[in-house]
């Protein structure tokens, strides 16, 4: 069986996919595979091979993953598919984006309109295979967390009980997230202080395509991002004050729509 952990980008998903990671670990009842993707050359691509061999299993696989792969539409209706999503106020969204990838203008609103995009299309499979599809808010979940994750239990048919729940949501708290981001930013440090005294031009590239949000320096079993927490701690409606004022109009008027059918107060 295969379970995407496949949340819009900077909304929680990778707090939902270490809360089902958890759960999955814990309980022994299947294997975490990670980050992957559907684009062309990522360094861990989400095949269609990878995807129906992993369906196929009778032990569950966990991915996380942005994207909607197109192998979802034809297949999640045959029980061996899950989906885990999470969705956030898609002006939070961009300041969240801002500070982890330092993406601005065209480059920023590109990625949104992925995002929304991929909302949709996935939106329009929970509609059809509602049993297939956990559909999670960002600003639920972080309210109160111990009852996010079980409901994960739930749909995965996973038991957990309240001394396992408690230990997850411990594990997972900002602390721990914050404790886990500095090693991984420790890491990053010591590696292009190596890089830049053996290959500068090696490591200005590394800078580069991570600026580019093309690579990401994280820790290799949760997933966090070097810089993954910012001062704001993950709180929700930072978009006030990380956005410029034009910024926060531009966004608020082009998803305009989305925000008032998502419940968003404009």
């Amino acid at each position: 069986m295969l379970i995407l952990c496949n949340g819009m980008m900077r909304a929680g998903s990778t707090l939902q996919y270490n809360w089902t990671r958890m759960l999955i670990q814990k309980t022994c009842s299947g294997e975490a595979h990670g980050f992957a993707s559907t684009y062309p050359g990522h360094t861990s691509p989400l095949t269609d091979e990878r995807f129906l061999t992993w369906m196929r299993d009778p032990t569950r696989h966990l991915v996380k993953i942005h994207e909607a792969h197109p192998l979802i539409a034809e297949t999640v209706g045959d029980g061996s598919l899950q989906i885990c999503y999470i969705y956030r106020d898609i002006r939070d969204v961009a300041a969240s984006a801002k500070h982890v990838r330092t993406w601005r203008g065209p480059a920023l609103t590109d990625r949104l309109d992925k995002a929304i995009g991929y909302y949709e299309e996935l939106r329009s499979v929970r509609d059809r295979e509602p049993s297939a599809v956990l559909w999670q808010r960002y600003e639920d979940v972080t309210a109160d967390p111990h009852r996010a994750v079980r409901d994960i239990g739930r749909f995965l048919n996973v038991p957990a009980d309240d001394e396992m729940v408690d230990e997850i949501v411990e594990e997972t708290s900002i602390e721990n997230a914050q404790r886990i981001a500095a090693q991984a930013r420790d890491s990053l440090n010591d590696h292009l202080a190596k890089l830049r005294a053996s290959d500068p031009p090696a490591a200005a590239s590394l800078v580069a395509e991570m600026q580019r949000g093309n690579i990401a320096w994280t820790d290799p079993t949760t997933h966090l991002n070097y810089n993954h927490i910012s001062r704001y701690e993950g709180a929700s409606g930072t978009w006030r004050v990380v956005l410029a004022d034009a910024e926060a109009r531009e966004i608020t008027e082009r998803y305009s729509d989305w925000l008032a059918s998502a419940g968003y107060e404009l």
